[in-house]
């Protein structure tokens, strides 16, 4: 199969949603199916993924304003669309925003006659639907997702209640999880005391909620309790909580550990404890499921779809932007017994095992495409 996916990816540009779409890539390359990636921030060339190669092609933008720019991405978007059309059989876009809003629009002029795959990132305030619904003309762009896309892959029950509202028909959607690679073996969790090691990976952004982490931390340590928390990652948030935990007097126990590679992700949480995710929007989280893959507890705030993925058996559910019920959370992981937090290692990697192996993903996605192509779904 040929496959078309329009997405950045890493290393061009860093993100949940771009790792997941190189991972994707990858798998399907490797299982011999031919891939071509389209993004603004790719270089055009080829990626060597073992003994075959992945083929990049940037989408170009045009210098100025966010008109001109845009004007430009749009142009060079049809132009890949329509000249490359015998070059690939299925298109698959990470997001439902400018690609998707690109290739349905080409369908609705009756210029491109392709399958077209498509995955919301999140729901809430920075989500698919909060960004389309900021032009005027929204409803347009509606019918031509709701229309024109064979398939919208659901991953988090809050996109689909989102898309339920606005009208999208549940017989278009399609439910495969995000995917990581699972490392051999696991981590164990370290004898009782009165110490646990938290660890959040992940960009810092507002987004992420971690101003509500220092806060909690702070309350926990004010009650003689004295975890300690890696914040690892970057972005525009840094100096800012960077300033808090100073202010706060928390460098003993707080530390930031920059950019971390993906390649070094596991053997970074097979040093920790609990991993902890604060944020205040999501999809459904690289990091979390990472961290569950490296047999970690999870603490998570509920981002519209964390209780699809995490229970009492693997951790914790939290309000979002709420201090009192993250110091609750984190006071209780520590106040478990080893044995129980041993329980939930072995259930969290069990879990992840059962549904967030990327070849397994990738198999189902192949399923997928081969039957939006089967069924002929272009302009139902």
């Amino acid at each position: 199969m040929r496959i078309l996916i329009i997405s950045n990816i890493i290393p061009y540009l860093v993100g949940g949603a771009q790792v997941q779409a190189r991972l994707l890539a990858e798998e399907l390359c490797l299982m011999g199916h031919d891939i071509i990636i389209a993004g603004e921030e790719i270089v055009t060339g080829r990626l060597k993924i073992e003994n075959r190669t992945i083929e990049t092609v940037k989408i170009k933008m045009l210098p100025g304003n966010r008109i001109t720019r845009a004007a430009g991405y749009f142009f060079s978007l049809f132009q890949i669309l329509i000249t490359r059309r015998f070059d690939y059989d299925i298109i698959y876009c990470r997001f439902i925003r400018e690609p998707a809003v690109a290739v349905t629009l080409l369908k609705w002029l009756k210029i491109l006659n392709k399958p077209l795959v498509a995955v919301p990132a999140c729901s809430g305030y920075i989500g698919d639907i909060a960004f389309l619904k900021k032009f005027p003309f929204y409803k347009f762009l509606f019918m031509l997702l709701k229309k024109y896309c064979n398939r919208i892959n659901i991953i988090s029950k809050g996109i689909e209640d989102e898309l339920v509202k606005e009208g999208f028909c549940r017989s278009r959607f399609s439910y495969i999880t995000n995917g990581i690679r699972l490392e051999a073996g696991c981590s164990s969790i370290p004898k009782k005391n009165n110490t646990r090691n938290f660890i959040f990976i992940g960009r810092l952004t507002e987004q992420k909620g971690l101003i509500y982490l220092i806060k909690a931390f702070h309350n926990v340590i004010k009650q003689k309790y004295f975890p300690n928390l890696l914040i690892a990652g970057y972005g525009p948030e840094r100096e800012k909580l960077e300033t808090m935990v100073r202010e706060f007097m928390l460098e003993k126990y707080i530390s930031f550990a920059g950019k971390v590679e993906n390649s070094a992700v596991p053997r970074l949480l097979s040093g920790y404890d609990i991993f902890i995710l604060p944020s205040l929007a999501e999809g459904m989280p690289g990091g979390l499921i990472e961290a569950m893959g490296a047999g970690l507890p999870v603490i998570t705030s509920e981002f519209g779809g964390a209780g699809d993925i995490v229970d009492e058996k693997v951790g914790l559910i939290c309000e979002p932007e709420n201090v009192k019920s993250l110091e609750d959370a984190i006071i209780t992981m520590i106040n478990l017994p080893e044995d129980k937090l041993i329980e939930m290692k072995s259930e969290s990697r069990k879990r992840a095992e059962q549904r967030f192996d990327i070849k397994n993903n990738a198999k189902a996605y192949v399923r997928l495409f081969e039957q939006c192509i089967k069924e002929g779904l272009h302009d139902n």
